[in-house]
């Protein structure tokens, strides 16, 4: 009953709605690598007060995920060690389409060099493959300034597409070992 009078409360509300803004911005910045920068929203997240008994246990519970990536990181820092371990790859994203379209630069706004590949129905097509983020930074403003306004970063380790932020995280502990 106190959880669902919070939800109901105006404070819930807006408190509900931050959190949605907030998964969703980090959500946004690991997929495409961008900073969404809004101190202003940011700062009119009201205060939760004790009307709100089930955001005080949030509060003291501790995350699970922490500590799984901290023990995946010492894995692959000795994977590195013992091994010569694959580099993450960053790929620019130019589009998403439910059809396949021909790999033809003249499909792609005269980009050479594009490739695909299909997840879950979507032909989702990339350029550039390198193993340097700054490098990555760079070829996507290119991209952007002449040919795909929207394209984004996507990084791959091992064969699978991972967020931006746990590929910077796995490149630094790669770099770290050499």
């Amino acid at each position: 009953k106190g959880e669902e009078d919070f939800l109901n409360s105006d404070n819930g509300k807006v408190y509900m709605a931050s959190a949605i803004y907030r998964a969703f911005k980090q959500y946004k910045a690991e997929i495409e690598g961008v900073e969404i920068s809004t101190p202003d929203f940011e700062k009119n997240i009201p205060e939760v007060t004790d009307e709100a008994p089930i955001v005080e246990v949030k509060k003291d519970e501790k995350p699970t995920t922490k500590p799984d990536v901290k023990q995946e990181n010492l894995v692959v820092k000795e994977k590195a060690k013992s091994e010569n371990i694959e580099p993450v790859f960053y790929k620019i994203q130019l589009m998403a389409s439910s059809n396949p379209i021909d790999l033809k630069p003249e499909n792609f706004n005269g980009l050479e060099e594009v490739k695909s590949y299909e997840v879950e129905g979507l032909y989702k097509y990339t350029i550039g493959e390198v193993t340097d983020y700054k490098k990555a930074v760079s070829l996507q403003r290119t991209v952007r300034e002449n040919a795909y306004p929207k394209a984004f970063i996507t990084a791959f380790y091992n064969g699978e597409r991972i967020g931006l932020s746990k590929a910077l995280e796995i490149s630094r502990a790669i770099n770290t070992t050499d």
